[in-house]
This record gives C-alpha cells, sequence and structure tokens, in this order.
C-alpha cells in the first residue's frame, strides 16, 4: 500500500552518482508482488539537479527494478530505460512509468548507468501518482491577446 509517508520519503534525496549505480533507498511495498501499476498509474519521478557534459561524452540511463531483498543484491530491471541527454539545462524532471499489471517483488528502486569520461549526475527520485508529477510549463512574458 502506497500513502503519504512513503511517496513523500524519497529514493534519492539529491544523490549524486559518478558511475554505475542505484538510488540510496528503494521503495518498501510491505508484499510481495504489490501490482503497483494497476488503478492509479504510477511513476517514478526522477529530478536531475546537475549533470556532467564536459568531456561531451558522458551518457546517462535509468531505469525501474524490484528485488525481493531489502539490500537488493538481485534487482530485476522492469519498464522502459530512459535516455537523460548530458545537454539538458537542469533542473530537469523525467518520469519511468511502473508497468501497469507487472507483479513486481517487494522493493522497488531506479537503476543508473553512467558511461563516458567523468559523468556525474545529482538525482532526486520518489514514487508517486502520474497526476501528482509536477507539469511547468514556459509561457511567454510579453503576451497580447486580442
Amino acid at each position: 500500500m502506497l500513502d503519504a509517508q512513503n511517496c513523500l520519503t524519497p529514493l534519492a534525496a539529491g544523490q549524486t552518482l559518478v558511475a554505475t549505480g542505484r538510488t540510496t533507498d528503494a521503495l518498501d511495498c510491505k508484499v510481495a508482488a504489490p501490482h503497483l501499476g494497476k488503478g492509479e498509474p504510477m511513476v517514478a519521478e526522477i529530478v536531475v539537479t546537475a549533470i556532467d557534459a564536459a568531456s561531451a561524452d558522458e551518457t546517462y540511463t535509468a531505469q525501474l527494478g524490484h528485488d525481493a531483498d531489502p539490500a537488493r543484491g538481485s534487482v530485476t530491471a522492469v519498464g522502459p530505460i530512459l535516455t537523460i541527454p548530458r545537454s539538458i539545462t537542469v533542473p530537469k524532471t523525467y518520469t519511468l512509468e511502473i508497468p501497469p499489471g507487472e507483479a513486481l517483488e517487494r522493493y522497488l528502486d531506479v537503476g543508473f548507468t553512467l558511461g563516458g569520461t567523468t559523468p556525474s549526475i545529482t538525482v532526486k527520485v520518489h514514487i508517486k501518482p502520474q497526476r501528482a508529477v509536477q507539469q511547468d510549463a514556459a509561457y511567454p512574458d510579453a503576451l497580447t491577446l486580442l
């Protein structure tokens, strides 16, 4: 069961990765096969707050993972792989959908694969309902309506 406490607790709160790794924490679903994607669509919200592109060869990807063990020693990847461009303006928000109907194991996290000469990325990650993801948009400040 997801509630405000475990949805608001980040899997990564300003975590910096300089090599391939997983979020600091995992969402403990309390039961195996929680079927989080059924009903209300759920996502992992990834907010990139810093990214290194100095060498121009850095690569960054992210993917959901699940495991029955809290130590997450044998994580199984699930869902699509998100490619994060190194040329983004930060902060930048991305989402990874939790696949509907997928029988997940008890612990859910996000893995990041980094490549290149000097990769470094700082992220904040939360599991939340898709409708709760901030949808910022930029609008002209000198708009004239006729």
